[in-house]
């Protein structure tokens, strides 16, 4: 197939170095010599087959200033300003072939400063086999030069632009089998600047083991044509045998007929930094999730945390240290967790590490944890004692962490590289000194429910101690009490006079007092504990409430006050209540009305509010009014309180403790009620509260 065609004085001519034909039909043509040598822009010389020669035409002598006499040069001579001849000249190739050759000259040192094609056409003798002359043809391409500049400036600044940011380039030709990479890969990685290429396996295998995989996944994805570029994000592994995380870019640039990849290029990109940044604040979520965790054990926490930070950030060993002082040495501290990486030596039994001074360990570390500040160092650069003990643990590197309850240096947390130099950044140090604080914090709350415990324990053994001797007192009193109660009785059925029966009746009033008394402060004691509780029967609520009448009736009479009840005949008979319990409430209540008043009367109102016949259930008023001394507005919201009166007169007065209507306020709680007061003080009170009960299927609500 004809590659070119050429335009020579006139003569057209196709350069084919396959048909050697048409090139001699055209040189026997008449005017073809002469017209080659008038060309104006082709520089025409002819040598013979010893590549002397033997003409050169105007426009090669003229452009080139070639010096003269020009006949007996050499090819390589007058073309190249050579002494030696080149094995690639055309015009020798050209003699050796017979057939018309072509070469392209952008070396500098040819007779040209831009870049040439020489094409030569070799002559033979009529039925002559060898060449006896060549001819041959010179002419510039100034385009070449454009396209050459060109590329250069762009080469220049692709370069640049690498140069001046993160990517790093690699190229691999997929026939060889090389992957070429730039001067910064090798930087990086930690290689020699001279090498530039790797076979594609011994390349791949810097991918971590674990990253593989995924590695070999996105490649051969791209590699067989399923997706238009690849993408990933691996471990790589430098030279001294440390990784660092990259970001892996590449696209297939050319393929074969068949589809097979010829060139794949790509970039890498260095993401350690931020890589690390991520898998920190993992661990640190991970941690802070594991330390605020109150169901396990603190011991159990720091257990798992130090195994989730290591395997998470990948690192050789993480452990903590707790402080002590001891007597003789000072402050002291001992590990108390640990986790290493495979094939890493554990330190935690290593009796050199165990309650080691302080005094013992390299000065900037602890300064800087006394500072609060984090401690980060080589091996290789630290000085000063406490480094021989490092280097026989095997670390390379470390970063060390205070941990601070409060104020107080309680230890810290340490993480050690003992296969390569570890180079720490801030943004890492930063987010793994939230992981220490965590620490703090969750043996802050420990320390603090453990006081809290310790309180409750106390507390509950003085509240059981307070139970037990008012238990003890309660016998001790109610025993002489009831003696004394029974031998009133005996008194009374003997002739006494008028006097000895006042005296006796002043002994019966006092004994119930004090009864009354200690039966308050058991009620109290009860309900304080949370043991009082509820028996439920059925029981004749109208009965119930006659039955209280009688029993303040007779203080009532002594006082002159007009006693009354209102009883609600449409409540059922039976109703399922504790009956002792209603009995108490309303004898306190009415009690105390009885007690607080000196004129007018006391009224107790037992009406139906509601009742649910699907259900049945009733739901019973309480009240009790009084016209006696009311309660103080002020005074409301605390006489439901423990050993609380309306005021300090009150007790001189009246007498009592103050418990009355704290008991009821608890029983009716406990029958899921409430006490309400409404009062006018100089003018009387009015207590009520609502009773939900159950009553008998048996004993319908009567209808009016």
């Amino acid at each position: 197939m004809a590659e070119r065609d050429w335009d020579l004085g006139g003569f057209p001519m196709t350069y084919d170095p396959v048909d050697a034909g048409n090139w001699r039909e055209r040189i026997t043509e008449p005017g073809f010599l002469g017209g080659i040598q008038k060309a104006p822009k082709d520089r025409v010389f002819v040598v013979d087959r010893d590549l002397r020669v033997l003409y050169a035409n105007p426009a090669l002598q003229e452009q080139h200033k070639i010096a003269r006499p020009l006949e007996g040069k050499r090819c390589h001579e007058l073309i190249y300003q050579r002494k030696e001849s080149c094995v690639v000249c055309p015009a020798l190739k050209c003699i050796k072939s017979g057939k018309p050759e072509k070469r392209t000259l952008i070396e500098s040192g040819a007779i040209s400063s831009n870049p040439m094609e020489i094409l030569c056409f070799p002559v033979f003798l009529p039925d002559h086999p060898k060449v006896i002359e060549v001819i041959g043809v010179v002419r510039e391409l100034p385009d070449i030069v454009e396209i050459e500049r060109q590329f250069q400036e762009s080469q220049h600044r692709w370069q640049y632009a690498l140069e001046s940011s993160d990517q790093l380039l690699w190229d691999w030709d997929v026939k060889s089998g090389k992957v070429h990479v730039s001067e910064q890969w090798n930087e990086m990685m930690g290689f020699p600047q001279d090498r530039r290429s790797d076979a594609f396996d011994e390349w791949s295998s810097l991918v971590h083991p674990d990253d593989y995989a995924l590695f070999r996944k996105a490649f051969d994805q791209h590699f067989y044509g399923e997706t238009p570029a690849f993408h990933c994000e691996i471990r790589v592994r430098n030279k001294d045998g440390s990784y660092r995380w990259v970001q892996d870019r590449g696209k297939t640039l050319a393929r074969d007929e068949s589809g097979h990849p010829l060139r794949v290029i790509g970039t890498r990109t260095d993401i350690t930094i931020q890589k690390n940044g991520e898998l920190a604040l993992r661990a640190v979520a991970e941690c802070a999730t594991l330390l605020n965790d109150d169901n396990l054990s603190l011991d159990r926490r720091m257990a798992q945390m130090v195994r989730t930070i290591q395997t998470t950030l990948d690192i050789s060993r993480v452990y903590v240290y707790e402080n002590f002082y001891d007597p003789i040495r000072g402050w002291c501290r001992t590990q108390i967790h640990e986790c290493c990486a495979e094939g890493i030596e554990p330190q935690i039994s290593n009796p050199k590490l165990i309650k080691r001074p302080y005094s013992e360990t390299v000065h900037t570390l602890l300064r800087q944890l006394l500072q609060k500040k984090a401690f980060k160092a080589t091996i290789s650069e630290l000085e000063g004692d406490g480094t021989d003990l490092l280097e026989s643990q095997g670390i390379r590197s470390l970063l060390v962490l205070p941990i601070y309850c409060g104020e107080q240096f309680w230890g810290f947390l340490g993480f050690d590289d003992c296969l390569y130099e570890r180079i720490w950044h801030e943004n890492e140090i930063h987010l793994l000194e939230a992981i220490a604080i965590c620490i703090g914090s969750a043996i802050q709350r420990v320390q603090s429910q453990e006081k809290i415990r310790e309180a409750k324990e106390e507390a509950e053994k003085a509240t059981q101690d307070k139970s037990t001797f008012l238990s003890s007192m309660s016998h001790e009193i109610r025993l002489p009490l009831n003696g004394i109660m029974g031998f009133l009785e005996l008194l009374e059925q003997s002739s006494l006079s008028q006097i000895q029966r006042e005296y006796i009746e002043y002994i019966r009033l006092s004994s119930g007092l004090l009864n009354h008394i200690v039966e308050n402060i058991m009620n109290y004691e009860q309900i304080s504990v949370g043991k009082m509780k509820l028996h439920e029967e059925p029981a004749d609520l109208k009965f119930l409430c006659h039955s209280v009448m009688q029993l303040v009736e007779i203080h009532a009479k002594k006082k002159n006050i007009d006693l009354q009840m209102d009883y609600d005949d449409t409540i059922p008979r039976l109703l399922l209540i504790d009956e002792l319990r209603v009995q108490q409430v309303l004898l306190n209540l009415l009690g105390n009305g009885v007690k607080f008043t000196q004129a007018g009367h006391v009224r107790l109102t037992v009406s139906l509010r509601t009742h649910d016949p699907q259900k049945m259930t009733t739901l019973i008023r309480f009240e009790v009014e009084d016209t006696g001394i009311g309660i103080p507005e002020e005074a409301i919201h605390r006489i439901q309180e423990p050993f609380e009166q309306a005021g300090p007169t009150a007790f001189r007065k009246y007498g009592g403790v103050g418990l009355g209507l704290f008991i009821i306020k608890g029983i009716l709680q406990i029958m899921r009620s409430s006490l309400h007061v409404q009062s006018q003080f100089g003018h009387g009170s009015r207590f009520y509260f609502d009773l939900e009960a159950p009553y008998r299927s048996s004993n319908p609500i009567k209808q009016e």
